[in-house]
């Protein structure tokens, strides 16, 4: 399993504990968890469309081939997920916070993005 699919998975792992206080005090990474971005944007959240407007064969390869890569991880972790109510999107959405030096906002990422070319 892709190291980041792992990461995600117990990311929100410990946020369900945030939430939770069954273990009377929930995780300790509450803090941490709470100021993430709820809005991030990487390649992985784009339309092919989108990923196939770069023009750059190998990125677009690059792109495609994590978004395949995430999908899959995904399946295989559904279950686990599924159990703590947690779908797709929030998944996605934990792979990309944790990759910080990839992440942007989607207000910071607005201008770079390439659907403003099509």
């Amino acid at each position: 399993m892709h190291w980041a699919a792992g990461m995600a998975a117990r990311l929100l792992h410990e946020l369900r504990r945030c939430g939770s206080g069954a273990d009377g005090g929930g995780s300790g990474w509450c803090p941490w968890l709470r100021a993430l971005p709820r809005d991030v944007l990487t390649p992985l959240g784009w339309s092919n469309e989108v990923v196939e407007a770069l023009g750059d064969p190998g990125v677009v390869s690059e792109v495609l081939g994590m978004q395949a890569a995430m999908a899959e991880c995904y399946g295989r972790l559904k279950p686990d997920l599924d159990a703590l109510g947690y779908d797709e999107a929030d998944f996605l959405w934990a792979v990309q916070v944790g990759l910080p030096d990839r992440q942007c906002t989607r207000k910071a990422c607005r201008d770079h993005h390439p659907s403003r070319f099509l």
